[in-house]
């Protein structure tokens, strides 16, 4: 009967939002479930294609390119578990960003004067958000008035 409490708990975990394979093996260790039958907990998940790494790096991806650069896009879904491979994949999809850049530094310069300091920290900011230095270096060119 534990076994089938376990692979419950881990369906209701999986299905609250979408996991990636290292998400849910992360969670049953958490839960010290004997490694043996988190191996095939995951594999029935699987089979029953609850858990798809390449499934989640698309949704991800989609959803979080309106938000967010290729950089930090890449870094979370490695963070999960995404391969490489299906990363790049998804990444590659994504179209020009220099547009959502313009939009997150119109933002973030709103009620604040266009000093070095201010660009400068624009500069960083626009980094941890994750885009490219082409982009940035387009938007930044508007700022500083070339």
């Amino acid at each position: 009967m534990q076994k089938q409490d376990n692979f419950s708990r881990t369906l209701e975990y999986v299905l609250a939002t979408p996991k990636t394979k290292r998400q849910v093996e992360q969670y049953l260790r958490r839960k010290q479930i004997d490694p043996d039958e988190a191996e095939d907990i995951i594999k029935r998940l699987v089979d029953l294609n609850y858990i798809n790494d390449a499934v989640y790096a698309e949704l991800f991806t989609q959803s979080k390119s309106t938000k967010m650069g290729k950089r930090v896009i890449k870094s979370k879904l490695f963070m999960r578990g995404v391969s490489s491979e299906l990363i790049e994949q998804e990444v590659s999809k994504i179209e020009d960003q220099t547009e959502l850049c313009k939009y997150t530094a119109e933002k973030y310069m709103r009620n604040k004067t266009r000093d070095i300091k201010t660009l400068n920290k624009l500069f960083g900011h626009l980094l941890n958000k994750g885009f490219g230095s082409e982009e940035i270096q387009e938007v930044m060119k508007e700022y500083r008035g070339q």
